[in-house]
């Protein structure tokens, strides 16, 4: 199944087309495709609902890879899968405000003073993780691993920059 998505200037779905290829046993393409589309102008509701959908998906999807790489960076530091498991809670826990706006209303910084202005929120504060009440140095060292998982290049923080900046 591909999937792809016609957007506005503002990211709101236009329209999608859903392309449906079935295979072979041989495990070639068949050639018999079905493709249909959707029109999301007609319903301005759908287009918000689909919005809302995607960005709960993105919050859902980076769990598992968040975790994985935590505990390629803090196994090895002595850390029991549990521990990390509660690590990885109690991060989401303090994150659960953000990861809501950014879900129901794609929470933006909106003053127009401010630097950040016309930035996600959630992409702001994960900027500034270090500085937040109650991360204080070493809570979430985690955050500025490169682990194998993305590459050994990318950090687990700008992994989830990455994901969220849509």
């Amino acid at each position: 199944v591909d999937i792809v998505y016609n957007r506005d200037a503002f990211g709101f779905a236009k329209d999608r087309t859903v392309t449906r290829t079935w295979a072979n046993r041989d495990g070639s393409e068949n050639v018999s495709k079905k493709v249909t589309k959707k029109y999301y102008d007609v319903n301005l509701s759908d287009t918000i609902v689909e919005g809302i959908r995607r960005r709960g998906l993105i919050c859902n999807s980076i769990q598992l890879p968040v975790l994985t790489c935590m505990k390629q960076f803090l196994l090895p530091q002595g850390y029991t899968e549990t521990a990390i498991l509660l690590k990885a809670k109690a991060f989401m826990d303090s994150y659960d405000v953000e990861f809501s706006r950014f879900k129901d209303n794609s929470s933006t910084v909106t003053t127009p003073s401010d630097v950040n202005y016309g930035r996600k929120c959630i992409i702001v504060l994960l900027e500034d993780t270090d500085d937040i009440d109650g991360f204080n140095a070493g809570h979430n060292e985690w955050l500025n691993a490169a682990p194998a998982y993305l590459g050994g290049q990318m950090t687990i923080r700008n992994y989830l920059i990455n994901e969220f900046d849509i």
